[in-house]
């Protein structure tokens, strides 16, 4: 993909406030939102993404893609609730992230090294990237 399509990955962290949050949330093509199975993550994630869609416009909502991540802490019972309300604001796709242990361990990343569950979440999560920078680029 790198070589027909110029790709920026920027982390523009969670400051809503902050003028490159804004620049880079109005102008990304595919906007990644990260959100732990956690009641007030969820809630936040949700307010933030309907604060974004009120500001720079409804079909960013479009662009967007939920990540669930699980992690300790976690309480599964908030991911029915919380992957509704993301579909019924408008978000394009929900994607799951299981826990890997080698994420969390601080070493290098090697592909070989990580577990069958994660291979497999990483390969739909960056299909759904590609599709939508593919149709941002029409």
């Amino acid at each position: 993909m790198s070589q027909r399509r110029e790709i920026l990955i920027a982390d523009a962290g969670n400051n809503r406030l902050a003028g490159s949050w804004h620049r880079a949330t109005s102008h990304a093509d595919v906007l990644l939102v990260p959100v732990p199975l956690r009641r007030d993550a969820a809630a936040a994630a949700h307010r933030m993404l309907l604060d974004l869609a009120a500001t720079v416009g409804p079909a960013m909502m479009a662009r967007a893609i939920v990540v669930i991540t699980d992690g300790p802490g976690d309480a599964p019972m908030v991911e029915i609730e919380a992957v509704d309300a993301f579909l019924d604001a408008g978000v394009h796709s929900v994607v799951r992230m299981p826990f890997e242990p080698l994420f969390a361990s601080g070493e290098r990343i090697s592909p070989s090294k990580l577990r069958r569950g994660t291979t497999e979440a990483l390969t739909v999560f960056a299909s759904t990237v590609i599709d939508l920078i593919a149709h941002a680029a029409d």
